[in-house]
């Protein structure tokens, strides 16, 4: 909710700015440049592309990090079923024990954790965020409160 506002805030100052410079300072190609960018002006290298180049760029990124996720929640799923989150739970259980007293032993939050601490530690950052989701999805059901 707040980041709708904060987003809308930024939109609604972008257009007033924009309106401002069209309105008094003669500058009537700005709603374009905001649209298509301005990236071809030699005399301003530094210029933001524009929406449509950014959006490009935007989903180029998304569809990469879409395969690398993939690939390692693939990854979770087989050594999940073939029992190598619970032995490599079993083998760094009594750190996490120490660290995570809540946690009860043999639940699949340490399981997740475990993944999740491993992949950062590798330094598969985007790799290590589905199990980081996972291990707050299973460790929510360990919360007493839901709402929190």
């Amino acid at each position: 909710m707040a980041l709708s506002r904060i987003w809308s805030g930024f939109i609604l100052i972008a257009i007033i700015v924009a309106s401002i410079k069209c309105f008094f300072f003669g500058q009537t190609e700005i709603f374009n440049w905001m649209v298509i960018g301005k990236s071809g002006d030699p005399g301003n290298p530094l210029k933001v592309d524009g929406v449509i180049e950014t959006c490009w760029t935007a989903v180029n990124i998304c569809l990469k990090l879409i395969g690398i996720m993939a690939l390692f929640m693939g990854f979770m799923s087989i050594a999940e079923r073939a029992g190598g989150i619970r032995l490599l739970s079993k083998v760094i259980g009594p750190f996490f024990s120490k660290l995570f007293p809540e946690v009860p032993k043999g639940h699949p939050a340490t399981g997740h954790m475990v993944m999740n601490f491993s992949a950062n530690l590798l330094g598969l950052d985007n790799a290590a965020t589905p199990f980081g989701i996972k291990a707050m999805e299973s460790l929510q059901e360990l919360n007493p409160n839901k709402d929190t």
